[in-house]
């Protein structure tokens, strides 16, 4: 059904752009969109967006106040700016491209099956950086993807393959039975990130292994490679989403039969 907001603001000629009517962020929160729009509630406080209108999303989530939020940066939400947290989103007010305005609308309904056949479990191991990282396994420390190598694999995290999507799925640990994704990036690198499998809105990794047993994963058919830096004397993996950072090392990650 659409909200007396949505209504308002559809009459309003400025109001079009390419930005999808509902969002959905890390934490599976869903938020009603709207382009070219401020509205008439007041904010009580502001953050630095640093991508786009979706670092509103999280502000907002991190806020047991916030229920609205508007955006005023780049032409269609792309860009950093500013977000403007609001208890409530008021009425709506016609504005610029440069303007998005966002309102919660519960949470993510998942409807995969649980019973997919998956893989044999595998752990997976990092070689030829030529820093301390090689011959070590990756464990994840949180469902947030937090990573650390560990030299030992039955310290490690176990994965497995979901044969039905090829999704890449923690088996073991505070992340079990979440999906390799493509997490919140506000750099070159981002963290490895784990997410509920079915979020529409969210890029999951897909994953095979070759014959030699190295791991090739590639989010929409665009290959995604690992590293390790010096920031953190290459204690963890980071994902290359950019340009390829300063002091930090390609990794290739192979499959091992756990």
């Amino acid at each position: 059904m659409k909200s007396a907001f949505a209504a308002a603001l559809a009459a309003q000629p400025s109001a079009t752009s390419s930005l999808p009517s509902t969002a959905t962020d890390a934490a599976d929160n869903v938020y009603n969109i709207y382009a070219s729009s401020d509205s008439t509630q007041g904010s009580y406080t502001n953050a630095q967006a640093l991508t786009s209108y979706k670092d509103c999303m999280d502000f907002c989530d991190n806020d047991s106040k916030c229920n609205a939020w508007t955006y005023v940066g780049g032409t269609n939400g792309v860009g950093s700016g500013s977000c403007w947290l609001k208890s409530k989103l008021g009425s709506p007010s016609p504005a610029g491209a440069n303007v998005v305005s966002g309102s919660k609308n519960g949470k993510v309904t998942t409807t995969y099956s649980t019973t997919d056949p998956t893989s044999t479990p595998f752990y997976i191991k990092i070689s030829r950086s030529g820093t301390s990282a090689d011959n070590r396994y990756i464990f994840i420390s949180s469902a947030n993807g937090q990573s650390k190598l560990v030299s030992n694999p039955a310290d490690a995290t176990k994965f497995v393959v979901n044969q039905r999507n090829n999704y890449m799925l923690a088996q073991t640990g505070s992340a079990a039975g979440l999906a390799f994704a493509l997490g919140p990036t506000t750099s070159a690198t981002s963290p490895l990130y784990f997410a509920k499998q079915g979020v529409a809105a969210q890029s999951y990794f897909s994953c095979a292994v070759q014959p030699n047993g190295d791991a090739a994963c590639s989010v929409n058919g665009v290959g995604i490679a690992g590293t390790v830096c010096a920031a953190d004397n290459y204690s963890s993996i980071q994902l290359i989403t950019g340009g390829w950072p300063s002091s930090c090392l390609w990794v290739l990650w192979s499959f091992i039969s756990a």
